[in-house]
């Protein structure tokens, strides 16, 4: 019985003090520190090892636990070190950095230029086009862009406007023709430019051993999320890279299962885009929310205010000459102070004063104001009431 009212009341009194305490703004605040937060974790993730991320969480950690418990100066060092530790994140992942707001940027835009013209996927065309010039130890280069925009990250090349085949693909790809050594750039079925020139990865671990095709193939997947597809003239083999990976000498039904993967994610509606991106990433996403509902409890337990009484003594400070100050003067005055439960854990008691000036005081009867003023008290506090409000003093 006694578990069972303590449960009712709990759900009878806490619960509805705790839900009617979340404000609009502060679902807006928590929604913008999870995207935040999520953005963040999705980098740490691409970019990162699991020891800095570690790392990375022990700190946050540490410095959350300091916050709580006001260890002052460990948040002081944390504050001094946190531009350091800044300048030291944005030197060693600048790339990364770059690539990370490049895909934010190019995300909130529409995709590549439409040409008004649709076609069937050309899959086996592709397939019986790349296969055959691996055959005949031909290099070749072919992009189909993603969900994001390449054409920033292109270089040279020429437009073209014509219906995907073989015969147009291998002539592109003719050791004879200007353009082979480029890339060739596909859209809604159809050649919109060719010899173009992608961007090298820079990822050394990734790229020792690799050809120049191989090199280009394996940048733009890492800037974007285009499919590339490499065929290498020396060893006759056929490779795709997308998303920063790189799959070499991969059969005919593995380039075929990602190139079908890859044009039926770009043929979804809107809506179902939407929603399978709603729920990928789902562990990532709740810790996100999970953070940034923490960090609300945290603010939350701050703002709730509380109130306590102290009996502070009263200075008074410049008495004139002639005017003496009897033993029944008001040596205490009982001031109310206004504050979070943390902010009280750390007040001394002996450092609240009530000071009165009495600089303008004359014979007869004087009356002084207590003000909030008055009170020297820590900055965490306010001051809610004094008693008694006003001082009389009779010479």
């Amino acid at each position: 019985m006694i578990v069972n009212t303590v449960v009712e009341d709990l759900a009878g009194t806490v619960m509805p003090d705790f839900i009617q305490s979340i404000r609009p703004a502060d679902i807006a605040d928590m929604s913008i520190v999870s995207v935040c937060v999520y953005i963040v974790l999705r980098w740490l993730q691409a970019t990162s090892s699991r020891r800095l991320v570690i790392s990375t969480g022990i700190l946050i950690f540490v410095y959350a636990v300091a916050v709580q418990f006001d260890l002052h100066l460990t948040t002081l060092l944390f504050h001094f070190g946190l531009t350091i530790a800044v300048v030291v994140y944005v030197v060693v992942f600048q790339d990364d950095i770059r690539r990370a707001v490049e895909r934010l940027l190019l995300a909130s835009r529409w995709r590549g230029r439409k040409s008004g013209i649709t076609a069937e996927p050309p899959t086996e065309t592709l397939l019986n086009t790349l296969f055959d010039l691996a055959s005949n130890r031909r290099g070749a280069l072919i992009v189909l862009p993603g969900e994001e925009p390449v054409d920033m990250h292109l270089t040279g090349g020429t437009e073209l406007l014509g219906r995907v085949s073989q015969p147009l693909l291998e002539s592109l790809f003719d050791p004879h023709s200007a353009g082979h050594d480029g890339a060739v750039i596909i859209q809604d079925g159809f050649v919109t430019r060719f010899g173009v020139h992608l961007p090298l990865s820079e990822n050394r671990e990734k790229s020792v051993g690799l050809g120049t095709r191989h090199r280009s193939g394996l940048g733009l997947s890492e800037y974007s999320d285009a499919l590339v597809m490499i065929v290498s003239e020396e060893r006759g083999q056929v490779s795709f890279a997308r998303l920063g990976e790189l799959h070499r000498d991969v059969s005919r039904d593995e380039l075929s299962k990602a190139l079908n993967g890859h044009l039926s994610k770009m043929a979804e509606e809107t809506q179902s885009r939407f929603c399978s991106r709603l729920i990928s990433h789902r562990r990532t996403k709740l810790l996100s929310v999970l953070i940034a509902f923490v960090a609300w409890i945290s603010i939350v337990s701050d703002r709730d205010l509380v109130q306590r009484v102290f009996l502070v003594p009263i200075e008074y400070r410049n008495v004139p000459k002639g005017i003496e100050l009897s033993g029944s003067i008001l040596t205490e005055a009982r001031v109310t102070f206004s504050g979070t439960d943390r902010a009280f854990q750390f007040v001394a008691p002996g450092a609240l004063k009530v000071s009165v000036d009495l600089s303008e005081a004359a014979a007869g009867k004087n009356e002084f104001t207590l003000t909030e003023s008055s009170v020297r008290h820590p900055a965490t506090l306010t001051v809610y009431r004094i008693e008694p409000r006003s001082i009389q003093l009779h010479d």
